[in-house]
């Protein structure tokens, strides 16, 4: 499901997920815990897994499930490295061919960059240089 966002009295809204009314109204009643696990996707990235209380369900035309939230989570690194978003012209290289492309990120032991869909295709293990524009 997606997280919508919080409410101010430590609740979280998440869409409700596609799933048949019959196991909706069956798994979803208000008052029934969830285990749920967030994923973040930024830095080194996290999964903070919680238990956490249905507190309503909302209904057409925006379904939305409240869920309280605990005092205290836990977070569990998913990467060994933090990985700073960034928007870097460059240049790579591999043998004689030169594309253009954009750095999207960067970590200590690596990056990930983007080219042209119309540039020549890529592969992994591929030794490629990348020069800063």
């Amino acid at each position: 499901s997606t997280f919508v966002g919080c409410h101010s009295n430590n609740t979280a809204l998440i869409e409700v997920p596609n799933i048949s009314d019959e196991d909706l109204k069956f798994y979803f009643q208000e008052g029934f815990w969830i285990n749920v696990k967030a994923y973040s996707h930024r830095g080194e990235g996290a999964v903070i897994p919680f238990r956490a209380q249905l507190q309503h369900r909302l209904g057409d035309p925006y379904p939305i499930l409240v869920l309280s939230l605990p005092n205290t989570m836990q977070v569990f690194q998913l990467r060994k490295e933090v990985r700073y978003e960034v928007n870097l012209k460059a240049r790579v290289r591999l043998d004689e061919y030169r594309s253009e492309c954009e750095i999207r990120d960067l970590s200590r032991s690596g990056c990930r960059f983007v080219t042209s869909p119309m540039s020549r295709p890529l592969q992994v293990g591929d030794r490629i240089t990348l020069d800063l524009t």
